[in-house]
Formats: structure tokens, sequence, C-alpha cells
């Protein structure tokens, strides 16, 4: 996928759009706010619109238990592993929440 999207014929940014982005967008609900209602950016907008071809599925892995999840997110997301555990108990199950992954990609959460 990714070298698809090195083949897309953008090469600049339009600040002027991405500045209305920016300011109608509302965190809460990860969404935009427009005139004609409220809009969110899926995987297949972006496919349409960049011109790259998703043959795969995003997720295709089987379930997932709590200890392959924490080796995943200590192995691959570099995040500490009590920080892990801790998260895992919070939730009791399986899959981290999504404040959890976004406090890894803030570095708000302890890395090892």
């Amino acid at each position: 996928m990714m070298k698809d999207l090195c083949r897309t014929s953008y090469v600049s940014v339009n600040h002027e759009m991405l500045n209305a982005f920016m300011e109608r967008w509302y965190t809460e609900t990860s969404s935009f706010h427009l005139h004609s209602g409220e809009m969110s950016i899926t995987l297949d907008d972006v496919s349409y619109l960049l011109h790259l071809s998703i043959r795969e599925k995003l997720l295709d892995h089987g379930r997932t238990n709590k200890d392959k999840t924490l080796e995943m997110t200590v192995d691959y997301l570099g995040v500490d592993t009590k920080a892990v555990m801790r998260e895992l108990e919070k939730i009791r199950g399986a899959h981290p929440r999504f404040e959890f992954l976004k406090n890894v990609y803030t570095y708000e959460t302890v890395r090892e």
C-alpha cells in the first residue's frame, strides 16, 4: 500500500483546505462539522481520493488474547510492560482503548 502512496500526484499541500478542516475538527467525535452536516473520513475515502488500491483486510489476525496483546504492544509499539498490563487490567479485555493508543503516539505512556 505504501508504494502506491508514492505514485500519487500530490506533491504540495493545499494549506487553505487543510486550515478549513482543522477549524472544523471536533476531537470528541473524531469528525468534521461542515455546512452539510457531520462528516468522518474513512479509509475508503482516503483510498478513493489518493487512488490507493487496498487489497487486504485492515486487520487480518484471528482472535487475540491478553497475553498476545501484551506481547504485540510491547514488541511493536515499544510500550512498557507494566503500562500495558495496567491497561489490560483496566479494560478487562484484550483490546487497548483508543485513549491508551493515542497516548502511546503522543509519548505520554512510559516506554521501555
